[in-house]
């Protein structure tokens, strides 16, 4: 299965910023059902949200490596900015 290949050089060149910040919220929900601390929730939209992120792979992920759960929260970031990308068609500069 061929994998997409997401790139951009300056933001919203080719690919509008917006299909990048949303995708934030959606990664939040999903630590928040997978871990049920609602506490996540304040990270969402945050410009400094990359604590939020540590916090909640700590619980989801506890006996992991800090290289494991960095992987893993970014490969959920890039399946929700393609999910959001998907969703949205009009982000994209053609």
């Amino acid at each position: 299965m061929e994998k997409p290949v997401l790139a951009t050089n300056i933001d919203g060149l080719l690919i509008a910023h917006e299909a990048f910040v949303e995708p934030h919220k959606a990664w939040f929900d999903r630590a928040i059902k997978k871990t049920k601390d609602y506490s996540l929730e304040k990270w969402k939209g945050q410009e400094n949200y990359w604590p939020g992120v540590v916090q909640a792979m700590k619980l989801m992920m506890p006996e992991a490596t800090e290289e494991e759960k960095n992987r893993q929260a970014r490969k959920w970031y890039q399946e929700d900015v393609i999910k959001y990308i998907r969703e949205h068609q009009k982000l994209v500069n053609r």
